[in-house]
């Protein structure tokens, strides 16, 4: 066996120098490649394949974190990062690296009425692109305002949500108005 590129293996029989066929490893399809919580496995495209039996259960997953630095991964990628999935047949390897990118997650402060000489409060966020049972992974979720506790009376203050991070998305925090 041997690598003939860097995703794709090939056979040859050493006695009789035929052809054995060939194992590639291809990424997931650029379009599925944002997070959404659901697996991003690679696949085995056996073409010709004459060796052995090989399935896409033999791919191993190791995660990029820190340039230079591979650490495995168990089970298939479902998270945004960089990652890398190989197949090794005898001595040869095929790998192929990929990028799950990070969802968009709007994050907007709904309106909050409050009075004059409270503290800030907020009344809740409404989130746009969260995947089902990520909120307890988004961190701790505060508030940051344009109201000053005894500032000037004024109707005209915002409500903004701070505080929330995650690897798997980018961020955007929106005012809600605060009266």
């Amino acid at each position: 066996l041997k690598s003939g590129s860097k995703d794709t293996i090939t056979a040859n029989c050493k006695d009789c120098g035929a052809e054995g066929g060939s194992v590639t490893i291809t990424a997931p399809a650029e379009d599925t490649l944002t997070y959404n919580g659901k697996a991003k496995p690679a696949t085995l495209v056996l073409t010709d394949w004459r060796g052995t039996n090989v399935n896409d259960s033999a791919i191993t997953y190791r995660y990029n974190d820190h340039p230079g630095v591979m650490s495995p991964y168990h089970g298939v990628p479902t998270d945004a990062g960089k990652y890398t999935a190989s197949i090794k047949l005898g001595e040869a390897t095929a790998s192929v690296d990929y990028t799950i990118k990070k969802a968009p997650l709007t994050v907007t402060a709904k309106d909050t009425t409050i009075t004059y000489g409270d503290m800030l409060t907020g009344n809740g966020v409404q989130y746009e692109g969260l995947v089902s049972g990520d909120e307890s992974k988004l961190g701790t979720l505060s508030y940051t305002s344009s109201y000053k506790l005894y500032g000037d009376v004024g109707d005209n203050y915002t409500i903004t949500p701070k505080g929330l991070r995650s690897d798997n998305y980018e961020i955007t925090p929106v005012s809600g108005k605060l009266t």
